[in-house]
């Protein structure tokens, strides 16, 4: 606690990866992967269980992920829009 009238109480914490990873704990981020050194990317290194879910606009099977809002022939269109880095990062979630 902070001063003697039981101010605001402050935890800090520091643990390591080691220390998570020894334990059975699990957390579920929701976010757009857009850069190498997001949370997304930092967790994903760090925590070598982790696993992230992609879902990239155009997949391996070149099918569109949702055709009936962005129809596969509309994509690359909608891929020189913004060129191919953002392209990578907000539509293929795979960021150079």
């Amino acid at each position: 606690m902070s001063g003697k009238d039981g101010g605001a109480i402050q935890h800090k914490h520091k643990v390591s990866a080691e220390e998570l990873t020894d334990k059975q704990l699990a957390a579920i981020i929701m976010a757009t992967h857009w850069a190498t050194d997001d949370l997304s990317g930092h967790v994903v290194e760090i925590f070598p269980r982790a696993k992230m879910l992609a879902f990239p606009a155009i997949n391996e099977s070149e099918e569109a992920l949702v055709p009936d809002l962005h129809p596969k022939e509309k994509l690359p269109e909608t891929k020189a829009s913004p060129g191919d880095y953002f392209w990578s990062a907000m539509y293929q979630q795979s960021p150079k």
